[in-house]
């Protein structure tokens, strides 16, 4: 049995002219790169999952000849990855990829969200089922007709056939880490008015 608790957490950062995010990642534009447009198409735009777009094609499918099953896949009829030797090719690529510059590569392709959202998951493991519900279920008729090609359920056979998944967000409320413009413009204005004022003031003295 596994418990998996989750927190939810919303980031929501400022836009051009105080940070080079990208606001609406829903909308294509021409200028987008067409990594950027493969990931808007399969999901919700993530500049992770972009990045993972540009590695599978940018990098693994021209030295491997084939798609990395580990990576998404835009293509219906994409050839796979299988052999020893494809997937071997595939991993060095990919390590190549997380200890150099090749990922700044895919920095020009996909922007950085200025929205986005987080998942923070917890899991814990018990042991599952136990002997006491076992011992009930064993008796129901549906659970008999189903392993009746191996006659009668054992009990170690049932734990290998059942498994239990509890998936719940840890609480209702969420975490919200949002910039904000600390100086505006009627700051900035009106601090230069009263800097000049001050100053014509001191002048007339």
């Amino acid at each position: 049995m596994a418990d998996l608790s989750i927190d939810r957490t919303f980031y929501v950062r400022l836009a051009s002219p105080f940070s080079d995010c990208r606001k609406d990642t829903t909308t294509k534009l021409s200028t987008d790169s067409n990594y950027f447009n493969k990931t808007v198409d399969i999901a919700d735009y993530s500049k992770l999952l972009c990045d993972d777009v540009c590695l599978q094609y940018e990098f693994i499918i021209p030295k491997c000849n084939c798609h990395d099953p580990q990576l998404v896949v835009t293509d219906s009829n994409a050839t796979l990855c299988k052999t020893l030797s494809e997937l071997n090719c595939t991993d060095e690529v990919k390590k190549l990829f997380d200890s150099s510059d090749l990922s700044e590569r895919c920095s020009s392709f996909c922007p950085t969200e200025c929205d986005k959202e987080e998942f923070d998951i917890k899991m814990v493991l018990a042991d599952y089922p136990t002997k006491y519900y076992y011992d009930i279920v064993s008796q129901q008729p549906n659970l008999i007709q189903k392993f009746s090609s191996f006659g009668k359920v054992s009990y170690d056979l049932f734990k290998q056939s059942a498994v239990f998944i509890n998936v719940f967000y840890n609480e209702l409320s969420y975490n919200l880490i949002e910039e904000s413009q600390a100086v505006t413009e009627e700051d900035v204005f009106g601090a230069l008015g009263m800097a000049f004022f001050l100053f014509f003031f001191n002048k007339l003295k």
